[in-house]
């Protein structure tokens, strides 16, 4: 599982060098919990609904904010959750997607590295990879957009470490 999840390291940071430039971005605890369960993934899900509506629904994307605000500030800081309010605030659209993008990576990076370091605590690091898992999952579309062949490489990693 050591080479599979460096594997999954570098294909991780494959994604976020082609999220970055495919959205420009201005400027380590665990969370446990039910597997295959992460509360900032299901947030950007519901955010990106919300800002698929004609007109955007700005006042959802504020609620999920605020509904994980302060495990972000705690993961991420306050400068990543004051990115995202700005945009809010703003309502541009595409910005929030990217600023959450961003945290999406950084989530399941975290999740990988405290993997690391619990390795010899199955069933945490088998729970730390699944919530990596969910966290991808949410990214997926993005990366199987801009290149297929990655998230399918990065899905089948995840699939096969969480056999």
């Amino acid at each position: 599982m050591g080479r599979l999840a460096g594997k999954l390291t570098a294909l991780l940071f494959i994604s976020i060098l082609a999220l970055t430039f495919a959205y420009p971005v201005n400027g380590l605890a665990y969370t446990y919990g039910a597997p295959n369960e992460e509360k900032v993934a299901e947030a950007y899900k519901a955010i990106v609904s919300a800002l698929g509506q004609n007109p955007p629904d700005y006042a959802t994307v504020s609620s999920q904010l605020d509904g994980i605000k302060a495990e972000m500030e705690k993961e991420f800081g306050s400068d990543q959750v004051n990115r995202v309010q700005e945009a809010i605030n703003n309502q541009d659209s595409g910005r929030i997607i990217s600023e959450f993008q961003v945290v999406l990576v950084r989530n399941v990076e975290r999740r990988l590295d405290n993997l690391g370091k619990i390795f010899d605590d199955y069933p945490q690091a088998k729970l730390l990879l699944a919530k990596a898992q969910a966290t991808y999952t949410a990214l997926a579309p993005t990366v199987q957009e801009k290149n297929p062949e990655t998230d399918q490489e990065i899905s089948d990693c995840f699939n096969q470490a969480l056999e």
